[in-house]
Formats: C-alpha cells, structure tokens, sequence
C-alpha cells in the first residue's frame, strides 16, 4: 500500500522544517569561538607553530576586529596592525596565548619587524 503523495510532501515538508530549525537554533547557542585545541597536537599552553598564525587570525576576527569590537571601526592594514603593539589597552583583552597568537598572525601578514 502506497502513501498518498500530499502526505509524503507533507511529512518531507515537516522533517526538512525541523531540520532547519535545529540547524538554526545550533547555530544561535554556540557563537563562534576560535579553539586551538581542535588540533590533538596542541598540548598546554604551547601551539605549534603551523597554529599560531590561523589561531592568532581567528582571535583577531572574534575579539579585536568583529563589527563592535575595538579594531572593528577600520579595515585590518598595517597601521591598525601597528595600533594593536602600541595601544596596552588592547593586550588587556586577551590571554598570554592569545596575544603571542595575533603577534604572530599580524607580524607574518604585514611583515612587520617588532
């Protein structure tokens, strides 16, 4: 015995919905966070240094250069490179490990000598 084809759409329709809505109620609880621990080599408070540049990009985004965020109100170039070493109030916003990351990410970028 064959299913009508309006119940099939319908429960197609259904499950497709749901699938939508748990997609999007997934992406709401869990914002973007930069995680170096994603790579099973990373031990303690040491990255290799393959990581460091993607981690220290991935920061940047997320804590300095997101749309509210200090460094947000300018594109990223060498002079707002350059503010991120001068302004102390900036190295307040992260961690050891995070800061040693986005000196790496914006020194390799813009081949700066500090």
């Amino acid at each position: 015995m064959s299913l009508p084809s309006s119940f099939r759409l319908a429960v197609v329709s259904a499950v497709l919905a749901g699938a939508s809505f748990a997609a999007a109620a997934q992406s709401l609880v869990n914002p973007r966070t930069p995680s170096p621990d994603r790579d099973p080599r990373s031990r303690g408070d040491v990255l290799p240094d393959y990581r460091q540049y993607e981690y220290g990009k991935e920061i940047y985004a997320v804590k300095l250069g997101c749309s509210t965020c200090p460094l947000g109100t300018s594109p990223l170039d060498e002079t707002v490179a350059k503010r991120f070493f001068a302004d102390e109030a900036l190295w307040d916003l992260l961690n050891e490990k995070e800061y040693d990351a986005v000196s790496v990410y914006l020194k390799q970028r813009f081949n700066l000598m500090m």
